[in-house]
């Protein structure tokens, strides 16, 4: 049980830094969120859908040149 609390505590850690790296530098991408945070850009994007489930962050689609549109959170 203690090791799914750290599991646990170590999510809303990871949430807390990212909802309060956006407050503080504005919107960006998940891959600059992986590079600020030192968390893989998969895993930020698996907390930035929980987080935006619970509504505490949206995104906005910006194009590219080549490619998909970028999400910035």
């Amino acid at each position: 049980m203690e090791a799914k609390s750290q599991k646990n505590d170590a999510t809303v850690r990871t949430r807390r830094a990212i909802v309060n790296l956006l407050k503080q530098e504005g919107a960006m991408d998940s891959k600059e969120l992986s590079t600020r945070l030192g968390v893989s850009a998969m895993a930020i994007r698996q907390h930035l859908y929980a987080l935006q489930s619970e509504r505490l962050v949206t995104y906005q689609e910006e194009p590219r040149p080549m490619g998909r549109p970028a999400k910035l959170w």
